[in-house]
């Protein structure tokens, strides 16, 4: 039995979405369409939206989980792109202070790098200034034995010295569930799993859509004002359901990330790699070290990207050059993910393509949103509300809020004696280890107790899901009440980092699918189908029903 906590509970309410005519609709629930329906409904719309999988599970959670003003960017001198990245980072640091977080990084210089120190020191001052100097902190140029002191297992052969600045580090897919969260807290209607498959017209207009369930399977009709194509890499599909003679939009990259055991000492480091003269990270994740990303052209199925061989041995062999000793080999990925970039169609190398966005309004009235960094979502929606404002159909002088108002478990005044202060309140009321009060202040922010007071009700929740891990029970009822968990998957690679563990096997999907099986009222026969759909999409080899490890 699942009791109402008097929270928020994100329901997939499907009647409201057939039963009401919507300001607007938006198509896509990645970070891009969440955003865009949180400023929408901030802004007094009647708004709505339809993802085809589940919330950020897209390209949106798999990231390299930061955010930053776009070093790389300065060498291509897109000045203003660094400079909005930079704004819209202090911005996040703000709104969403559980979920991003400040990481220092450390850009060791080799004597044959492309970039030696008088460029990198060049491009640290830049930074700074594009930031209006008011970065975390400001860089410093490090001398070698300030690198070998700050991370001694880097490659000593040819290293110069080297440079420290600083970015964030956050949790991309629940960055993107709380734009949900804080929009339907606002009155927007959102439901996952439900995929469009036509737009409806009125005359010329675009004037909804017919979705299906891909839980249920049936069909519905989505009638709105206004449609918005924030699909990412789905862009095109929708905008040929508008017009078929619609020129392709995107030019798509892959990039493909490892987590490996941890193999620096608290800095991220920013290498440029041999083979391609391209920047990659290596990140500290959660006692892992996240290795990244791959930036690769591709054309086939966005439903169907994965990590290949080569993908996998680029990052390896490149991670190995500076770190020698780490355990960069494939005996030791514990995962991989890949994910598209849905950047705007132009000629040019992978690594050579805008991060801008545009903003394209077609014939029918579909506005669509192509490219765009993650940094900079909130400032693309926007830009997005601001356009339908202006419009004569539905305009309104309310002004946007996103920057100010804080998101769904955002209220952290000040974030580091805050945390430190909910965290001990939260061991003593709720008997739960530091590591597990830490990271539910790091996931749910002010909200925390809605998670904890499950425990009130069942002890047993209090319970870890895999030893060694702070996640506990509770989380996976409240996923299920509170955050529409409707998938193993959608608990494991969402909701929590499970799967990026090396808890990621069959016997924590087991643990969970159980857990699970209770509150959604699975069978044996789809409890277990939805472990085989969980270990397939981690990439497993399945075995007479084992993965490989």
């Amino acid at each position: 039995m699942i009791t109402n906590h008097g929270g928020l509970r994100l329901k997939r309410e499907i009647h409201r979405l057939t039963s009401e005519t919507f300001d607007l609709l938006v198509i896509g629930g990645g970070i891009n369409g969440c955003g865009i329906l949180r400023d929408a409904a901030l802004r007094g719309y009647r708004a709505a939206l339809v993802e085809k999988g589940d919330f950020a599970s897209g390209a949106s959670s798999k990231t390299s989980k930061l955010v930053h003003g776009g070093l790389r960017y300065l060498e291509q001198m897109k000045l203003g792109l660094v400079f909005e990245s930079c704004r819209e980072r202090r911005t996040l640091l703000s709104i969403a202070p559980h979920l991003v977080h400040p990481l220092p990084f450390l850009i060791p210089v080799y004597k044959e790098d492309a970039r030696g120190r008088a460029i990198i020191h060049a491009g640290m001052i830049l930074y700074d200034m594009l930031a209006l100097f008011r970065n975390v902190e400001r860089h410093r140029m490090v001398s070698l034995q300030d690198v070998f002191k700050a991370e001694p297992d880097l490659e000593r052969t040819g290293l110069q010295g080297g440079a420290v600045y600083y970015d964030c580090r956050m949790d991309d897919a629940r960055l993107c569930l709380e734009n949900v969260l804080s929009a339907t807290e606002a009155g927007a209607a959102a439901v996952n799993y439900a995929e469009v498959i036509s737009l409806i017209r009125s005359g010329e207009r675009a004037a909804g859509a017919v979705v299906k369930d891909r839980l249920s399977g049936r069909t519905f009709e989505v009638m709105a004002r206004k449609v918005i194509n924030a699909s990412g890499p789905w862009l095109d599909r929708i905008t040929k359901m508008s017009s078929l003679k619609t020129e392709p939009r995107l030019r798509p990259t892959k990039g493909v990330h490892i987590i490996v055991p941890g193999s620096t000492r608290g800095h991220a480091l920013l290498i440029s790699a041999r083979r391609d003269n391209r920047v990659f990270f290596v990140i500290p994740y959660q006692g892992y070290s996240l290795v990244g990303t791959t930036d690769t052209f591709y054309t086939g199925d966005p439903d169907q990207v994965t990590p290949s061989p080569e993908d996998i041995a680029y990052l390896i062999e490149e991670g190995r050059r500076v770190l020698p000793g780490a355990k960069l080999d494939r005996e030791h990925v514990i995962a991989s993910f890949a994910g598209l970039r849905p950047l705007v169609a132009e000629p040019g190398r992978p690594s050579e393509l805008s991060r801008s966005h545009v903003i394209y309004e077609e014939r029918s009235g579909l506005l669509s949103v192509a490219g765009g960094k993650y940094t900079t979502y909130r400032q693309v929606a926007e830009e997005v509300v601001d356009r339908i404002a202006r419009g004569q159909e539905m305009r309104s002088r309310v002004p946007c809020r996103t920057a100010e108002l804080p998101l769904y478990g955002g209220g952290l005044k000040d974030p580091a004696s805050d945390m430190k202060m909910i965290c001990e309140k939260a061991e003593t009321e709720y008997g739960i280890g530091p590591d597990t009060a830490a990271h539910f202040i790091r996931c749910y922010g002010t909200r925390y107790r809605d998670v904890l007071n499950r425990i009130q009700e069942d002890e047993g929740l209090r319970e870890r899901i895999t030893p060694g891990r702070p996640e506990i029970l509770a989380q996976v009822r409240y996923g299920v009440e509170e955050e529409m968990v409707v998938t193993l998957s959608d608990f494991l690679r969402r909701r929590t980092s499970l799967a990026l563990s090396e808890a990621n096997g069959r016997e924590t999907a087991g643990r969970v699918a159980s857990l699970l099986a209770r509150y959604l009222h699975w069978d044996p026969r789809e409890t277990e189908h939805q472990i085989e759909t969980y270990l397939q999409e981690m990439n497993f080899p399945i075995q007479a029903g084992v993965p490989s490890r």
